[in-house]
């Protein structure tokens, strides 16, 4: 296992000695690591009713074998050896059930918290989410298409929160920083990841039309063009917790202890 700390400033291997959580993942990993389906047996119909984690977890694994594009509840119950209607007692539309399998697969990034280790387990989150999402492009879409959020995306949020807090962020500081990193991690797996790995083969031929003679070199392979979007990633990530951890700096640094009756006021420093 990987042992404690230091911040890793771009891309990290997969297992750094250095830092205190596992590494992120490395360029088109997850074109490698198909979905894991807990406790089903591919191809055989079950014994007794049916819940709904069966058929998420027939889902994820039909979508890791044959795509998202044929998927289609119909499909789910013929695998199971049952009748579509036993899908539709769970799930009323096939956008219910990609939302159901975006939060199973989000228990991947439900990560135990390291405490004092804040920014590196907040830059291993974001990478996790990264990767889930550009396993599972269609689940991003399931994620902005929903008006509330899933069970796990909650709790993930709650422990990225509660991690810019124990940094000393506050009031608005907290919110503006969780947004950032939210923002920031949705949206660029989500145009990374919607139509990969196509997409990498269209930005090039996108890069290539242009007049930055940078940008046209950028343009001459799909595998660049991916590095080079994981190099953007890990630059804007970076950024991101840096900002934090100034702003956690100069939130504590500007906050006084209240005083005692025998000493004089003196300020909170606490570590970024």
């Amino acid at each position: 296992e990987c042992q404690p700390p230091q911040r890793c400033h771009s891309r990290p291997p997969e297992c750094d000695t250095t830092t205190g959580v596992p590494a992120p993942p490395t360029a088109g990993s997850w074109h490698a690591s198909p979905t894991p389906t807990t406790g089903y047996r591919a191809g055989m119909a079950r014994t007794g009713r049916l819940k709904a984690a069966d058929f998420v977890d027939a889902a994820l694994h039909l979508a890791a074998e044959h795509g998202y594009a044929s998927l289609t509840l119909k499909q789910i119950g013929q695998h199971l050896g049952v009748d579509t209607t036993a899908v539709y007692r769970h799930f009323a539309n096939k956008d219910e059930l990609l939302a159901a399998m975006l939060d199973r697969s989000m228990d991947e990034a439900i990560l135990p918290a390291t405490p004092g280790h804040e920014l590196e387990w907040l830059e291993h989150v974001a990478w996790k989410v990264r990767e889930i999402f550009m396993r599972h492009p269609p689940l991003v879409m399931a994620l902005v298409a929903r008006e509330t959020g899933n069970p796990n995306s909650f709790t993930l949020d709650n422990r990225v929160i509660a991690a810019f807090a124990a940094l000393g962020l506050e009031g608005d500081d907290l919110v503006a920083h969780f947004q950032a990193f939210d923002n920031f991690v949705l949206g660029a797996s989500l145009v990374d990841g919607i139509s990969a790995p196509r997409h990498w083969e269209l930005r090039a031929l996108y890069f290539r039309g242009m007049e930055n003679p940078a940008m046209v070199a950028a343009g001459t392979s799909d595998e660049r063009i991916r590095d080079l979007s994981e190099r953007a990633f890990a630059q804007g990530l970076q950024a991101i917790l840096d900002a934090a951890a100034r702003a956690a700096t100069t939130s504590t640094s500007a906050t006084p202890k209240a005083p005692s009756s025998t000493s004089t006021p003196s300020r909170d420093r606490r570590q970024a």
